[in-house]
Parts: structure tokens; sequence; C-alpha cells
């Protein structure tokens, strides 16, 4: 798949592994270079596994598209960057734009 980034600098920091581990630590950035990886070696977002540890779910809400597992505290989230699909259940979508990396919900609020 083709992904793609709102602007040159988010593009940037997704592409640059220290600039991740500056901001997250080391095990969260090579969660992130390895979902991308994932993603950009699938031919369509149909062939990314739903299955642990990939995970890809569905969402919807404030920022409505897709999202990957990263292990238990996040998740990184896309959206399909071409016309809506025909069939929304079985979306051969082929190019995405990344929203960004959010904590999941159940992790939000526990104690750190």
């Amino acid at each position: 798949m083709e992904i793609c980034f709102p602007d040159a600098e988010t593009r940037d920091f997704y592409s640059c592994r220290q600039r991740l581990i500056e901001k997250w630590g080391t095990r969260l950035a090579d969660l992130v270079c390895c979902r991308l990886s994932v993603l950009q070696a699938a031919r369509a977002l149909s062939l990314v596994p739903a299955t642990p540890p990939i995970g890809l779910a569905r969402i919807a809400g404030r920022y409505p598209g897709y999202s990957v597992s990263l292990g238990r505290t996040h998740e990184l989230r896309f959206k399909p960057d071409q016309p809506r699909p025909a069939n929304p259940e079985t979306p051969e979508v082929t190019r995405i734009s990344i929203v960004g990396v959010f904590e999941t919900t159940a992790h939000k609020g526990r104690n750190r």
C-alpha cells in the first residue's frame, strides 16, 4: 500500500527512527516502524491481518478510519486516502493517510 502523510514534517518524523525514539522510546518506536512496514508491504488493506499482533481494526467516532495495534497501550491510526470503496465491508484500499499514534482507550486513565 502507499502510505501518505498530511504534510512533509509529519512524513519526515515518521521516517526517522531516532525521532520516534526521542518521542516515544525504543519499544514503541520499533512497533511504529514495524507496523508501517507491514502496511506498506500489503497490496491492499484487506490483506492486513486483523489478528494480533497486528490487529487491524475499523474505528468510528472522532477519528474514523482504521488502526493497527502498537502493543497494549497505543495504536497507529490511519484513514483511506482514496475515493470511498464500493463495498466498505471489504475495502480494497491501496492508499492510506497516517492520522497518528494514540493511547488505547483501555490505557487512558490508568496509573502509570
